[in-house]
């Protein structure tokens, strides 16, 4: 809890994000098949339409399993690059 608190309002990614679905938050850690489900009701959307990035492979795997587009983060160029494709298919 300490660090979401520091990562939001110490470093102001809460000016960046509509929201976040930190383990503490949620209630379940990653990559237990609950966490997934319940992100995915508090979002309201099919798995489909959800992308998801984290450090952790384990992780990726987990939410790959429940249908979400799940990528490794290795590095802020390919989080880039990656995140501007995606945003180019949602336009078309």
């Amino acid at each position: 809890r300490h660090r979401l608190t520091y990562l939001l309002h110490g470093m102001g990614l809460n000016q960046l994000a509509d929201g976040e679905f930190a383990s503490c938050s949620v209630g379940v850690r990653k990559p237990e098949a609950a966490y997934f489900e319940l992100v995915q009701k508090r979002l309201g959307l099919p798995p489909r339409q959800i992308v998801f990035w984290d450090d952790a492979p384990g992780n990726i795997e987990a939410a790959l399993a429940a249908g979400w587009a799940a990528y490794l983060y290795k590095d802020l160029e390919g989080f880039t690059r990656k995140m501007a494709g995606l945003a180019g298919l949602a336009l078309n």
